[in-house]
């Protein structure tokens, strides 16, 4: 998952300048999303449309990365894929973190 840091960029256009989502973000974007939804589709899960509490476990690739970082693409995510209605109703929690250079990744629990 790309970092907060990574997923947008400005661009002027007009008078005020814009973030959009970089090239990286879109594709996870995209690509996480469709997985979703064919997952939730085959799980026939209901579309979260209250608050609720979900949890994460973050790997890092770096001891320096921060993993709040993570959580705003995640959500947007969640939420493009079907699984809840709007990423407000998402109330994130870390349960935990670790590092692994090689395979960084998110576990969710919701």
């Amino acid at each position: 998952c790309p970092s907060v840091n990574n997923w947008i960029k400005p661009i002027c256009r007009g008078r005020f300048p814009r973030m959009i989502l970089t090239k990286q973000a879109r594709q996870y974007l995209s690509g996480i999303s469709n997985q979703l939804k064919f997952m939730s589709q085959k799980l026939s899960l209901t579309v979260i449309d209250r608050y609720r509490f979900i949890d994460f476990w973050v790997i890092l690739p770096r001891t320096n990365a921060d993993c709040h970082n993570v959580l705003k693409i995640t959500m947007d995510t969640l939420q493009e894929a079907g699984i809840v209605s709007n990423d407000k109703y998402c109330l994130p929690r870390i349960m935990g973190i670790s590092h692994n250079p090689k395979e960084p990744e998110i576990i969710i629990k919701i």
